[in-house]
């Protein structure tokens, strides 16, 4: 027994220690030329990547921009406001679009930032809590009611869809009193924290719970609390005014002809899952935010919280948090946090390579349904180029900082360096070595060089000697009782370095 739990220690060890060792890094993000010709044939590449794209999935309109840690580095808009009609104005990054699902990034923004300001005690919170209408049926085993984490992560069992579409029956026809009573007869389809299921109902309760604790309208509450701040001013969740910025989304009829796609509304309680307007513009904000941070929207710690995720996917490659999708690129060896958004006429994502501080946004007037809109083919043009070049400046840094350190050591060795004597016929002499390393040689000795180097940084004056290459001076390891011994500098009234004090003999800068 005690050797086979000995062999498993061993076994655990080695594994963590061959997990462990290869482990990837990333380079440090700092601001780069962006007129590198690197970077200029890889946005090159993609736009010629997506027009093919476009091309081959029907695909009349899109806008797409690429974000680099504070800064938009590349944006394009193709085709027309109107896709079916060339003739209508060209379409720009700041034309709205129905974002749907990437709602969901704003909503649980939301449930960290209440959670902070302490208004919500925490996101394992239940959800009856500040919102005791609800109810929903389990006929599975569990003690504990669905919470507002469980919601976040769509891990909550609820059915994927409101038992009402706003979209097509109309708010008044799916108010919060028909949605609750509805529900209220419904069944869980999983048990809660068994698998990821996603659902809008879950996220639309969630937002909706989270209004209650504020005592805020839902739809305030993101204005005032992330748009405002983050200057999203093109960001709405009424529709009537942005109607005649957006950017038309169509589809295909029964008989395979196209056709815009009408009757836009506000999605009422449904709002918190999907129903936010913005624009290429305000979405690049929001991902320079995701990026770098920002301490009066949300704490440091709480945005890695929101960055990393909750459940681990079977395949090992992919998971989920709240509320990104994530997945493991093993030829960068790298994750991205990933969100889609899919409304009828729209399909649109977020994709951020967290590490590398990369963001994009891609954004089809068309809901092709794909795995993540052109994005991870995207980020495999740019993420070897971003390494690449953030290595070279990395090495880069690194050789100008040793060479300032080497210039400021230099600047600090000319003050020791000097040939000191006393009158008793005892002399060292300090030079500089290869290495631009301080060498010290006693009355002449040659056979015998000391190292000199520091004792501690708050006694820069002080320092230490030791043999310099005892291998070869074995039998002189403690030379004259002077290996690691202290020299005490002193200074005249300019600061200069005018004597030393070593082995009880006071010697004077010559």
């Amino acid at each position: 027994m005690k050797f086979s739990k000995f062999i498993i220690t061993i076994l655990v060890f080695v594994i963590n220690l061959q997990f462990n060792s290869t482990c990837p890094t990333y380079p440090q993000p700092v601001k780069i030329n962006q007129n590198d010709t690197r970077l200029i044939s890889a946005y090159e590449k993609i736009d010629s990547f997506l027009q093919n794209e476009m091309k081959a999935n029907n695909i009349e309109s899109f806008v797409a921009s690429i974000v680099y840690m504070d800064e938009v580095v590349w944006s394009k808009a193709y085709g027309n406001v109107n896709p079916l009609d060339i003739s209508s104005d060209l379409l720009t990054i700041d034309n709205n679009v129905q974002i749907a699902s990437l709602t969901k990034l704003f909503t649980d923004l939301m449930m960290y930032q209440l959670r902070d300001k302490g208004i919500i005690n925490s996101i394992d919170d239940q959800v009856e809590i500040y919102y005791p209408e609800f109810s929903i049926t389990s006929i599975y085993d569990q003690e504990n009611s669905i919470t507002l984490r469980e919601l976040s992560g769509h891990l909550s069992g609820l059915p994927r869809e409101l038992p009402c579409d706003t979209q097509y029956v109309g708010t008044d026809n799916c108010t919060e009193e028909i949605i609750l009573k509805k529900v209220s007869q419904m069944f869980t389809i999983l048990p809660q924290n068994q698998m990821v299921h996603y659902s809008n109902l879950g996220v639309s309760l969630l937002g909706n719970a989270l209004s209650k604790a504020i005592q805020m309208p839902y739809e305030q509450y993101i204005e005032n609390y992330i748009l405002k701040p983050l200057e999203m001013t093109g960001s709405t969740f009424n529709y009537s005014s942005i109607q005649d910025n957006l950017a038309l989304g169509v589809q295909r009829t029964s008989n395979g002809s196209w056709e815009i796609v009408e009757n836009r509304q506000t999605l009422g309680w449904s709002n918190p899952s999907g129903g936010l307007f913005s624009t290429t513009s305000d979405i690049s904000k929001f991902i320079i935010f995701l990026l770098n941070g920002n301490e009066e929207i949300l704490k440091s710690s709480t945005l890695n919280e929101m960055l990393l995720p909750m459940y681990l996917d079977n395949d090992g490659s992919s998971a989920y948090g709240t509320p990104f999708e994530f997945y493991y690129d093993s030829g960068n060896e790298i994750w991205y946090q990933s969100k889609a958004g899919i409304a009828t006429g729209y399909r649109s994502q977020v994709a951020l390579s967290k590490d590398l501080k990369l963001g994009l946004f891609y954004s089809s007037q068309y809901s092709i349904y794909t795995e993540d809109l052109f994005t991870r083919d995207s980020l495999q043009f740019l993420i070897p180029i971003y390494t690449e070049i953030l290595l070279e400046q990395q090495q880069q840094q690194q050789l100008q900082q040793q060479k300032e350190k080497e210039k400021i050591q230099q600047q600090i060795n000319d003050q020791f360096i000097g040939y000191y004597s006393n009158d008793f016929n005892y002399n060292f002499n300090i030079y500089l070595g290869s290495n631009q390393e301080l060498i010290g040689n006693v009355n002449g000795n040659k056979n015998i060089n000391f190292t000199i180097t520091d004792f501690d940084e708050d006694y820069p004056l002080v320092k230490r000697v030791t043999i310099e290459k005892p291998q070869k001076n074995i039998c002189w390891m403690y030379y004259d009782g002077l290996n690691e011994e202290l020299i005490y500098f002193y200074t005249d009234i300019n600061d200069n370095i005018n004597s030393l004090l070593i082995l009880g003999q006071t010697l004077y800068k010559q």
